[in-house]
């Protein structure tokens, strides 16, 4: 874990459990879930938490997932805590 993403008064501990976050000086560039093990929901939290500490921010999110589990990672997605929250719209 990096030491900007201690858990603290700003950093909900959710955030410091994110697989990858890109990031160039203090700003984030972009943050990924890698989801072969654990429950998508989850991951998705993770990120919708980070969303919810800086909303203004725009910066890319992803969820990596074997194609076995797409349709999975899509239901999650039409949630509406993830559709509004974290707008991820576009599927590869």
């Amino acid at each position: 874990m990096l030491p900007e993403f201690k858990p603290g008064l700003d950093i909900p501990r959710s955030v410091e459990n994110i697989d990858t976050v890109w990031r160039f000086g203090y700003q984030i560039k972009a943050a990924f879930e890698i989801e072969h093990s654990t429950a998508i929901y989850s991951g998705l939290l993770r990120l919708s938490d980070l969303k919810a500490v800086a909303p203004n921010s725009l910066y890319p999110m992803y969820i990596v997932a074997p194609h076995e589990r797409r349709d999975k990672v899509l239901m999650e997605l039409e949630r509406p805590t993830f559709h509004d929250q974290l707008r991820l719209h576009e599927v590869a």
